[in-house]
């Protein structure tokens, strides 16, 4: 059977969508495996998150004055 032109067109593009469609899920199977278990960054940003809430509690507190408050936030939000 001979194939005309048109056809032949159509079959190129099909094998280019399926092309495209496979190295896309590659991508994204390789993206997935490589975040990990801990979900990309959301373990750091949690744990910045702690240290503030701890220095505003110590500091609701009266654990610590405004100077030092303001010193160990400054430190904390460098860190990032």
């Amino acid at each position: 059977m001979m194939c005309d032109g048109g056809s032949f067109g159509w079959m190129w593009l099909g094998g280019v969508f399926w092309l495209v469609l496979i190295v896309g899920g590659i991508g994204l199977i390789v993206s997935t495996v490589n975040r990990g278990p801990r979900g990309g960054d959301a373990a750091p940003r949690r744990t910045e998150d702690q240290a503030l809430g701890l220095l505003r509690e110590r500091f609701a507190r009266g654990d610590i004055g405004e100077d030092e408050y303001w010193e160990r936030r400054a430190i904390l939000e460098r860190d990032v």
